[in-house]
C-alpha cells in the first residue's frame, strides 16, 4: 500500500486540515447566500403585497450603520490599494471594467482589489503559524515555511478566483432574465410609452426576480437621464454586459433609431431570438447530461451495486472452494 515517509506527514495532515476547512467555509457560505436569497424573496413579497411605493420604503428607512462601515472599510482599502496601482495606466482600466461585468460599480474597486490580494497573501500565513505555534501541527522548519508558502500564493490568486466565479454566476444571469426583460420591454413600448419610459419600467420590475438585468438597465437609465446620447449608453450596456444576446439588442437599437423604424417590431425580433437561443442551451445542456451521468455511474452507483448483486454469490463460491482447496491440497501432501 501508499505509504508517506514520516517526515511528509504532518505537510499531508496540515494540507488535508486546509482543504477540510476551506470546504467547511465554501458550504457554510453558500448556505447563508440561499438563506439571504429567500430573505430578499420575501421582502419582495411583503412589498408588493403592501402596495408601498419604493421610495417611500427607502426614504423611511435610514442607512444602518453596516452600511457606512462597509464603506469606511472600503475607502481604508482603496487609500492603502492606491499605492500599489495607478489610476492612469492601463491595467487599472482592464480591471475597472472585469469589475463592471461582475457587478462591482465602486469607483475604487481595482484598489481595493489589489489591497485585498495583499492583506490576504500577508494574513492567512501568519494566521497558519499562529496557529501552529498554539497547536502545533507541522515542528519541521521547512515544511512549515512550504506550506506558509503555498498559503501565501493561494491567497494571493483566491481574488481572482472569486471575481471570476462571481463574473460567470452574474452572466448566467443575464442570459436567463434577458428575455423576460425584452418581453416586458416589448408590452411597454407597444403600450405607448417612449424608450426611456420602457426601460425605467423594465428596471423597476425585474429588481426582484433579476438583479443583473434591473441593475444594468438601471444604469442604462441613469446615463441617459445624466445627458449622455443613448447610443453611446446603449454601447456602454452592451460592454458591461458582455453577453451576445445583449450585443445583438443594442445593435438592434442604434440601427433602429437611426434608420427610423419601428422599435417594438425590432424588440419583438430580438425577445424571439434571446427566448429561442436560451431554449436551445437549455436542450443542449439536457442533451449532454446523459454522458456527464456516465462518470458517476461508473465510480459510484456501479460498485455498490456489483456488491450487493455479485456479493453473496461470491460468498458462497469462497466457501464452497475453500474447503475443497484445503482437501486438494491435503491429498497432494
Amino acid at each position: 500500500m501508499f505509504s508517506l515517509p514520516e517526515e511528509h506527514l504532518p505537510f499531508a495532515l496540515a494540507l488535508l486540515n486546509f482543504l477540510i476547512f476551506f470546504f467547511l467555509f465554501i458550504t457554510v457560505a453558500r448556505i447563508f447566500q440561499r438563506l439571504s436569497k429567500t430573505r430578499r424573496l420575501m421582502e419582495k413579497i411583503r412589498y408588493e403585497d403592501s402596495f408601498i411605493p419604493e421610495s417611500s420604503v427607502r426614504e423611511s428607512n435610514p442607512p444602518e450603520k453596516k452600511g457606512r462601515t462597509r464603506f469606511k472599510i472600503m475607502n481604508v482599502l482603496g487609500n492603502f490599494g492606491s499605492h500599489f496601482i495607478s489610476s492612469d495606466s492601463e491595467e487599472y482600466s482592464g480591471l475597472r471594467l472585469r469589475f463592471l461585468r461582475a457587478g462591482l460599480h465602486h469607483v475604487n474597486m481595482p484598489s481595493i482589489f489589489y489591497a485585498s490580494k495583499l492583506i490576504s497573501a500577508i494574513c492567512l500565513p501568519i494566521a497558519f503559524l499562529a496557529l501552529n505555534l498554539v497547536h502545533p501541527i507541522i515542528l519541521n522548519v521547512r515544511s512549515l515555511a512550504i506550506v506558509m508558502v503555498i498559503l501565501a500564493v493561494a491567497a494571493y490568486y483566491l481574488p481572482v478566483l472569486l471575481l471570476s466565479i462571481r463574473r460567470t454566476r452574474r452572466k448566467r444571469k443575464l442570459i436567463r432574465g434577458l428575455p423576460d426583460a425584452l418581453d416586458l420591454l416589448v408590452v411597454s413600448v407597444e403600450a405607448g410609452l417612449g424608450l426611456d419610459a420602457a426601460i425605467n419600467i423594465v428596471r423597476t420590475e425585474m429588481a426582484g426576480y433579476n438583479k443583473p438585468i434591473s441593475e444594468e438597465f438601471k444604469y442604462l437609465n441613469l446615463e441617459i437621464r445624466m445627458g449622455q446620447p443613448r447610443q453611446l449608453a446603449l454601447r456602454h450596456l452592451a460592454m458591461r454586459a458582455d453577453i451576445e444576446e445583449m450585443t445583438i439588442l443594442v445593435t438592434t437599437l442604434i440601427q433602429t433609431e437611426k434608420f427610423g423604424t419601428s422599435i417594438a417590431r425590432a424588440l419583438r425580433v430580438c425577445s424571439d431570438g434571446a427566448r429561442t437561443k436560451y431554449q436551445q442551451a437549455a436542450e443542449e445542456a439536457a442533451a449532454k447530461m446523459p454522458v456527464k451521468l456516465v462518470f458517476p455511474l461508473i465510480a459510484c452507483i456501479f460498485p455498490a451495486l456489483f456488491v450487493i448483486t455479485l456479493g453473496p454469490a461470491i460468498i458462497k463460491i469462497i466457501k464452497v472452494l475453500i474447503p475443497l482447496l484445503r482437501q486438494n491440497v491435503g491429498q497432494g501432501l
